[in-house]
């Protein structure tokens, strides 16, 4: 009986450590976290900076690519309605665009989320860069959540369940 409870008790602590594990842990290599990500502004990001802190939508898009500019009212409609919950980051490719085309973008769709210009195509390799338009949700623990070309119910689903995440403290039960 009393190894029964010794054996249940080391259980108990093992879940525990997993569950905590899981909720401060990122399913995406550390490489990734720290890619710098400099945005039109000259500031530089990276969802290192945000892990354990928001959760951080990124959009893959180009001037010259019609369903991204299809999807620009929706991608204005979620900074607006999650900005201050999610980190919304716009990233043009810099494949055949150049800054001009990015604010003329930017001001045809009133876009008031931070935008990044991929001159060098880094930032679409180290991301995986598939076809554009490109979503990647990340949760607050940076985890990747969601990944797809088309601004969808799936993603809207996503965003609201992730706006509304709170942080959980075990230690502490209230």
């Amino acid at each position: 009986m009393i190894l029964k409870q010794g054996r249940d008790k080391l259980a108990a602590i093992l879940f525990g450590v997993l569950l905590s594990t899981q909720l401060w842990a990122s399913n995406i290599p550390q490489k990734l976290l720290d890619t710098p990500i400099t945005l039109t502004t000259e500031e530089v990001v990276t969802l290192a900076q945000y892990q354990n802190k928001q959760p951080v939508y990124l959009k893959f898009w180009a001037s010259w690519c019609q369903p991204c500019l299809k999807e620009m009212p929706h991608f204005e409609h979620v900074q607006k309605q999650y900005g201050d919950k999610v980190k919304v980051i716009g990233i043009n490719l810099g494949l055949n665009d150049d800054l001009e085309a990015v604010k003329t973008v930017q001001k045809k769709f009133n876009l008031s989320m931070p935008q990044a210009f991929d001159n060098d195509g880094n930032l679409a390799q180290t991301f995986r860069l598939l076809a554009t338009p490109y979503h990647l949700l990340f949760d607050k623990q940076m985890n990747l959540i969601h990944v797809g070309n088309k601004a969808n119910a799936a993603l809207d689903n996503k965003l609201g369940l992730i706006s509304q995440q709170k942080s959980i403290d075990l230690l502490n039960p209230q």
